[in-house]
């Protein structure tokens, strides 16, 4: 959720100067250095004001297409991204950069699916003293009106699992209790939990939990639903248990007529026994605090809001909506395949090295679609001229009419960005940029190419047929650009394999694959089914470099298609 979107109308500046100074409270931005996660189009802290790192899930362009048509985003105003923080620690993002002196999260804690474990990310790369600033939403005030509480219990085990999705009970408890909620009628007393539950919701509620729990997808939800009184009582017993490397600096609890908490958290060392007392120590007054208030709150009917904020309120959206989703250490935010899409070639055994070449199996769908073709896209490339085996069309290239539709289809499916190791010409690059195009979801083939001549000719390939937007080329040495993208937390939901495929070459990219691909991604390695992998071993390791990375369980071998060899890596 972006709070800014949701200003009531004619609040002017003055309303989010006093936001912005109640969750920045005591930050003196002078000097300093800091991270600020999911800025998003407005962020809290400008680059004109502090050397801040502005942090998400994706880069710049990547936001911009997710979000091109939500009216609550000034895509345009969109800033650019400095860190992604995927697949990788927080720690391992920034590298040799730490010791920072504040992170700022607006509205991102309670999508972590593992609070404790991203806490202690945060911590990781504060220097001693540094600070957390975080804004919470309140239970009470939100769509989480009639959800319970979140109970320290469930905070732990996500933590002892390390938790990477919302888990299907998380899901199936948003859209069966979430309701749309009015912010007025809930601080005056007017919302009845009886009257409100929707039973209608179960069914639907429980078939959505269902495909959480059968796929891979990454479905977002409040894993965490918190009051000030139970966020503190939590805080206090994660710092008695040694899990929270924090003391709490300030604490504001929700103001009437609004829907957020802003609590400001300073790293300790946890090492310490003083420190830890310090720890508790500084949670105790504001947990006295809250708890008071809450046991003498005074009917919220008698505490009627201005005529102006009554106004304000009647005319904004009343759901929230989380826009500034983040990858956050060990969570993985993105689905590797589009919600819904069903994978139909299942698990086999390797073929054995005398096998290659003896036949090339046509192509069959690697995932469930109606119909003989995904699309006219699809279709066209079935019925391009073939040449010696191989397909003949704008471009040039090397591939056989299986492996040109598994390369279209994975695109087309895929929710995420696609990874290619080798482009030759274009061939494989712009069947691939035509598969995403056509299923328009905004994503993009990312192309390692490290010859200067295949990089212009793929270039101008991608151009001639209007695919520019699906490209974006990564030059250079495949193990260095691999080890970029792994500094960067980038993942993706689609490998290409067809560069160098020379033992120590092929060994390399292998051992890095679980750094890239997604859970539930498919990587396809071209010439895997080969006959040179026998006769010419020393130019041609494809098939020993897979066979030895389905050893690795969480890589699974889904069979040939073509000249090539598709992995899956398993869903967490």
């Amino acid at each position: 959720m972006r709070w800014p979107a949701y200003v009531p109308e004619n609040s002017g500046g003055d309303w989010r100067s006093r936001r912005r100074q109640a969750l920045l409270a005591g930050l003196d931005l002078a000097g300093t250095r800091g991270i600020e996660i999911g800025p998003l189009a407005d962020p809290l802290v400008r680059k004109s004001e502090s050397d801040v790192r502005y942090v998400d899930y994706a880069d710049q362009a990547a936001l911009a297409l997710r979000y091109a048509n939500d009216p609550n985003v000034d895509v345009a105003g969109i800033v650019p991204i400095d860190v992604i923080w995927g697949g990788s620690t927080l720690r391992q993002c920034f590298r040799d950069e730490l010791g920072f002196d504040y992170v700022i999260a607006s509205h991102v804690i309670e999508h972590v699916p593992d609070m404790i474990g991203w806490m202690q990310e945060v911590a990781s790369v504060l220097r001693p003293g540094g600070r957390l600033y975080l804004a919470i939403p309140d239970r009470r005030y939100t769509f989480d009106y009639l959800r319970r509480t979140t109970s320290l219990g469930e905070l732990v085990d996500a933590f002892l699992r390390r938790s990477r999705r919302p888990t299907p009970g998380q899901v199936f408890d948003q859209a069966a209790h979430g309701a749309e909620v009015d912010l007025f009628t809930a601080w005056s007393g007017g919302l009845d939990a009886a009257t409100r539950a929707d039973r209608a919701k179960l069914r639907p509620a429980l078939e959505l939990a269902t495909f959480a729990a059968e796929h891979a997808d990454y479905m977002d939800v409040h894993c965490w639903v918190f009051t000030p009184l139970s966020l503190l009582e939590i805080l206090v017993a994660l710092v008695d248990l040694d899990l929270l490397p924090f003391r709490c600096i300030s604490f504001q609890e929700t103001q009437s007529y609004e829907l957020e908490m802003f609590l400001v958290l300073e790293k300790a060392d946890t090492g310490d026994a003083a420190a830890k007392a310090t720890g508790r120590e500084s949670l105790l007054p504001h947990l006295a605090r809250v708890r008071g208030a809450e046991a003498g709150a005074a009917d919220p009917a008698s505490d009627p809001a201005p005529r102006e904020i009554r106004t304000a309120w009647s005319r904004v959206g009343r759901r929230l909506r989380r826009i500034a989703a983040v990858s956050c250490g060990a969570v993985e935010a993105e689905p590797s395949f589009a919600p819904g899409t069903r994978l139909v070639a299942g698990p086999c055994p390797v073929p054995s090295a005398s096998q290659l070449g003896r036949a090339y199996p046509p192509y069959r769908r690697i995932f469930d679609f109606p119909g003989k073709f995904i699309d006219a896209g699809h279709q066209a490339i079935a019925e391009l001229p073939v040449d010696g085996a191989l397909i003949q069309g704008p471009v040039p290239g090397f591939l056989r009419p299986a492996d040109a539709l598994a390369l279209y289809e994975l695109a087309y499916f895929s929710a995420g960005d696609v990874l290619e190791f080798g482009s030759y010409r274009g061939l494989s690059t712009t069947i691939l940029c035509m598969g995403v195009h056509n299923a328009g979801r905004g994503v993009r083939i990312c192309s390692i190419e490290k010859e200067p001549d295949f990089q212009e000719a793929t270039a101008r390939a991608v151009d001639s047929l209007g695919l520019d937007r699906c490209y974006r080329a990564l030059p250079g040495n495949a193990a260095d650009v691999i080890e970029r993208l792994i500094a960067q937390g980038r993942t993706f939901a689609v490998l290409f394999v067809d560069h160098d495929h020379t033992y120590d070459e092929m060994r390399g990219t292998c051992r890095r694959i679980d750094k890239l691909l997604r859970p539930g991604g498919i990587a396809l390695f071209h010439d895997f089914n080969d006959p040179r992998n026998v006769s010419d071993p020393e130019c041609y390791a494809v098939h020993r470099a897979v066979t030895e990375l389905v050893h690795d369980p969480r890589m699974t071998f889904i069979g040939v298609i073509g000249c090539s060899g598709l992995v899956r890596r398993s869903a967490p």
